[in-house]
């Protein structure tokens, strides 16, 4: 934790349909003192999303929605832009990724000031792009926050009632979740609540920022509700239901899930991602086993894959087993070649990523998501990885002898020239 500069952490392990270890390390808000608790509320990012989708599939099998109809004959109070295409839009395509809708990937608004309305952030407010659709639906896997901005909209049209409160009684309530909650909070509101830590240790400006979309990021919880949420989907949560949500529609994203493994060794699982937040969540469908890892940093996911692969090692599972990689030392003449800005346009969106020398090595870091460091080890003088999650960063180049960073072996950045000055 002083390493990666995370003050505060909560551990969850479960075995067995049974929680043996549930605990905070570290400090919670560093100017009051206060520690980390089993009661400490932290942000949890894009897992509101895993508790959405469940919301959703029980007024599914309530009769309320229909996870295949045209989303069209819901929503009341906004304007969804012109389909362009053909194939409708359904709940299922929004809850999985492959709705063909754009993604708003900003950060949100400081605690101390006024969130705006659920409909100004789909027309699009600030940063945020208005809601629209740039694939054809059903077509691919793209991940969507405004598409689960969408599903909030439905929500509270159909149902009538907030989305907070929608929630408190599909999941909260029934999942005995009981320090859990989608409604905005103020300082002062809860001393249970952590502050916002950013990379270097220190509070962000206004204690934390809200979500502009409360389904795709607003939740709020402890790391033990999400403990109880997972038993929950293990143990009572209907077959039919959960066999929906773990899935896969595209690539390997589920409902509200991404899915692992096959047969008796399927794993559910989400990240979540806010500013001064870093969470992450995984459990065995069958087994009964999982771990939630919630901190209050910017750096904590270099923490959390530490404590996840630790856990996995220990007790034989397979979340995320530690992975050897005989690597090489490199030039710095030929690192030096790599250095820059790289730049990716998928549909109307722009994603940009950096290079740079970081001492004998390399890092990238993601500009679209807070910075987001990833440290590259080299295994070969064009192959490097990234050791925090092992994905796959390559340098090649096209038939313009232009340099190209191949990111999991699919995405194509391309460097962004720079005008040297006379």
């Amino acid at each position: 934790m002083e390493h990666y500069k995370v003050p505060g952490i909560a551990i969850v392990i479960i075995k067995d349909g049974k929680i043996v270890l549930n605990k905070g390390y570290g400090i919670s808000r560093s100017d009051d003192s206060i520690r980390v608790s089993t009661k400490t509320l932290f942000q949890a990012g894009s897992i509101a999303k895993s508790i959405t989708a469940p919301g959703v599939i029980r007024l599914g099998e309530k009769g309320i929605l229909d996870l295949d109809r045209n989303i069209d004959e819901y929503i009341k109070n906004w304007n969804l832009p012109k389909n362009p295409y053909k194939k409708p839009v359904t709940l299922r395509m929004l809850l999985s990724h492959t709705s063909g809708m754009i993604n708003n990937n900003y950060k949100g608004f400081p605690q101390n000031e006024d969130v705006p309305s659920l409909n100004m952030v789909l027309d699009g407010i600030g940063k945020y792009k208005p809601a629209q659709l740039d694939t054809v639906p059903g077509v691919r896997y793209q991940y969507s926050n405004v598409g689960y901005g969408v599903i909030q909209r439905i929500v509270e049209d159909v149902v009538g009632k907030p989305f907070e409160i929608v929630m408190e009684e599909e999941v909260f309530m029934p999942f005995d979740m009981t320090h859990s909650t989608f409604e905005r909070r103020r300082k002062g509101n809860d001393e249970n609540i952590s502050y916002a830590y950013n990379r270097k240790g220190e509070i962000v400006p206004g204690y934390w920022y809200n979500a502009g979309i409360k389904a795709s990021g607003g939740l709020w919880t402890t790391a033990e509700d999400l403990a109880k949420f997972m038993m929950n989907m293990q143990q009572e949560f209907s077959k039919r239901a959960l066999l929906e949500m773990i899935t896969p529609v595209k690539a390997t994203y589920g409902l509200g899930f991404n899915v692992k493994g096959e047969k008796d060794t399927v794993a559910f699982y989400h990240s979540g991602k806010n500013v001064g937040y870093t969470n992450f969540m995984i459990g065995y469908v069958q087994q009964g086993d999982g771990v939630i890892v919630l901190t209050n940093a910017d750096n904590g996911g270099y923490l959390f894959s530490e404590i996840i692969r630790g856990i996995s090692d220990l007790n034989q599972w397979d979340f995320m087993k530690p992975k050897e990689l005989e690597t090489v030392n490199i030039k710095k003449e030929v690192l030096d070649v790599y250095v820059g800005t790289y730049e990716l346009t998928l549909g109307v969106d722009l994603y940009t990523l950096k290079v740079e020398r970081d001492g004998s090595h390399l890092k990238l870091i993601d500009l679209d998501e807070n910075n987001e460091e990833y440290p590259l080890r080299a295994l070969s003088e064009t192959k490097f990885r990234d050791i925090n999650d092992g994905e796959k960063v390559d340098f090649i180049k096209d038939k313009e002898g232009n340099i190209i960073l191949l990111w999991d072996e699919q995405y194509r950045f391309k460097r962004k020239e720079t005008v040297k000055e006379n």
